[in-house]
């Protein structure tokens, strides 16, 4: 697939967005959603979006094998709200314990909207 990144459990792979502003929106509620793919990958393992705005903050983390196959192209979503939000920051990173682990990603989307 073009446009591809890869991530490994050394430690500093991590993707972060910049601050993204939802001061003008009415965006209460948002959704994230990537394709991913695992390549090598142990029971222990997780790959995890930390979220951030101006009011709430927390992880989505799952875990390889039983949340997402091995070796297959996979989407993965969750949604948080936040409500007064004016900022949003995401961060992406591989959460291993085994030093083999790797994962890629093809594509990920925020979607934002009012309830």
């Amino acid at each position: 697939k073009a446009g591809v990144i890869r991530m490994s459990t050394d430690g500093i792979s991590t993707i972060k967005s910049s601050q993204i502003s939802v001061a003008n929106s009415e965006s209460k509620l948002f959704k994230v959603s990537m394709d991913l793919y695992a390549v090598n990958m142990s029971h222990e393992d997780n790959i995890c979006i930390d979220y951030q705005t101006s009011t709430t903050q927390g992880e989505k983390c799952w875990k390889a094998m039983h949340d997402f196959p091995l070796s297959q192209w996979e989407t993965k979503t969750f949604e948080f709200g936040a409500e007064d939000a004016e900022s949003l920051r995401l961060r992406l990173r591989v959460d291993a314990s085994s030093e083999s682990g790797d994962i890629l990603i093809s594509r990920v989307n925020i979607e934002g909207w009012s309830a």
